[in-house]
């Protein structure tokens, strides 16, 4: 009797295991028909090079990436910041699930040496690590169990050589009144709460467009306040950054995750 309640114990947690297998195969399958449908329009997003160029410049100026650095633009969509970071020279790969995205992201990048290539970043079909991987407001962090589940952000760093950095960048407003309609817009104390076990972890939030005026130093606790303050009052866009720099002994611990 009781090697029959085990075996129906081990039953369970496979049967439960395939279950939520093809459940998240199944929602995977939505979203990347959603993102094909939406990166049928060019530029879906409406994303501007004026305002995000010298972002992208702030960014890799903070990071101390230096030209040639490698990267990997994770969640890519149509390639716009992949093309900005190889833009400044950086030796930029992007990827992304939807196969639409990633030939619109051929087409319109002018810069022939970057390379764009179809995959889950759950599964990512590459096994180098990189001087950074960047992330920009992707749909898996768009969660509302995003500051306590670390698994996408795990998943990111193995693709992070020692001594590299991974930054995460996140479309947000800050205004407590602030809602959207298929988009959460986390708090700084939730992305606190999710980087909180990596160490050297930097946070901030920027509205863009001191960076124009500021470059790296746009990401300054100073500057990163005022902007906090801005948005909570007039409920102005921003990003929530962090900088995750690894050292050698940070990396190690993370591949034993």
């Amino acid at each position: 009797m009781v090697i029959v309640k085990r075996l129906l114990k081990y039953y369970l947690v496979i049967l439960t295991f395939h279950n939520n297998n093809i459940v998240d195969t199944l929602i995977m399958n939505e979203t990347v028909k959603a993102y094909d449908a939406k990166y049928k329009t060019p530029n879906f997003f409406s994303d501007r090079s004026w305002l995000y160029r010298p972002f992208v410049k702030a960014l890799i100026s903070k990071a101390e990436l230096g030209s040639g650095a490698r990267l990997l633009d994770v969640g890519c969509g149509q390639g716009f910041f992949t093309a900005l970071f190889a833009e400044q020279g950086i030796d930029a790969q992007g990827i992304d699930v939807s196969s639409v995205g990633i030939e619109a992201a051929k087409s319109s990048c002018k810069i022939s040496s970057t390379r764009f290539k179809v995959g889950n970043i759950l599964q990512l079909p590459i096994e180098e690590q990189f001087d950074c991987v960047f992330t920009r407001s992707c749909s898996l962090y768009n969660t509302t169990d995003f500051p306590y589940d670390t698994s996408v952000t795990d998943q990111l760093i193995r693709h992070v050589r020692p001594g590299g950095v991974l930054i995460f960048d996140y479309y947000t407003r800050l205004s407590e009144n602030a809602k959207s309609e298929g988009w959460l817009y986390h708090s700084k104390a939730q992305v606190k709460e999710h980087f909180a076990k990596y160490s050297n972890a930097e946070i901030y939030f920027s509205l863009r467009l001191e960076a124009r005026l500021l470059g790296s130093f746009s990401f300054s606790p100073i500057t990163s306040f005022i902007a906090n303050v801005l948005s909570r009052t007039f409920g102005m866009g921003g990003e929530l950054v962090v900088f995750v720099r690894l050292d050698h002994r940070a990396c190690h611990e993370t591949r034993l995750l």
